[in-house]
């Protein structure tokens, strides 16, 4: 028998939707999913997502303020139906999803507004919570914020690795896992392809 560990994967997904829209593909999460699981024992995924308010999706989209109301209403409820049947989509595959509204404040030294949905206290929270029901944590991000996190899990007796981008991926990161895995050499399994 395989010596596998029993796996809790967090998936910072504003953190890989930056990233990979540079980069011109995006992960499908059934794909992920089943590789996850043929590399773990047990896999629980917890995807950490953003949707917008009213004034963040009008403020990062300034050119429908130029449309008449009911218009603008349609293009938003479009927008939320597109987010939603997502989240429903990733939730039917049982990864568990948190959402978080996202803030936009005004950055006066740019004269633009700037966008905030930062999940990283979720995440936190979530791998302190579940701390006994995982034996290998997998971060799904290259932020180097979750260094202190992973060296923490680290000292309990947990296998830290990380799979991100490599062009994003925090050199604190690097010290701070047993593993990195960078996306782009698992393109070929978990790429969405419509």
């Amino acid at each position: 028998m395989e010596n596998k560990p029993k796996a809790m994967v967090f998936v910072d997904a504003s953190n890989y939707h930056y990233g990979l829209n540079k980069l011109g593909w995006k992960v499908d999460y059934q794909k992920f999913l089943k590789w996850l699981n043929d590399r773990n024992s047990a896999v629980t995924v917890f995807y950490y997502g953003s949707i917008h308010s009213e004034k963040s999706f009008f403020d990062s989209h300034p050119e429908y303020q130029k449309h008449p109301q009911a218009t603008k209403i349609q293009i938003l409820k479009k927008y939320r139906e597109d987010a939603n049947k997502f989240f429903k989509k990733l939730k039917s595959f049982g990864i568990i999803v948190r959402e978080k509204e996202v803030s936009s404040i005004y950055d006066n030294t740019e004269g633009r507004y700037k966008l905030k949905c930062n999940c990283d206290v979720e995440l936190t929270v979530d791998a302190m919570d579940k701390i006994g029901d995982y034996k290998e944590i997998i971060l799904c991000s290259g932020d180097g914020d979750f260094a202190r996190l992973l060296r923490y899990l680290k000292n309990k007796g947990k296998i830290a690795t990380v799979i991100s981008i490599q062009e994003r991926t925090s050199f604190a990161l690097h010290k701070a896992a047993n593993n990195i895995i960078y996306l782009n050499k698992l393109k070929p399994l978990i790429e969405f392809a419509p």
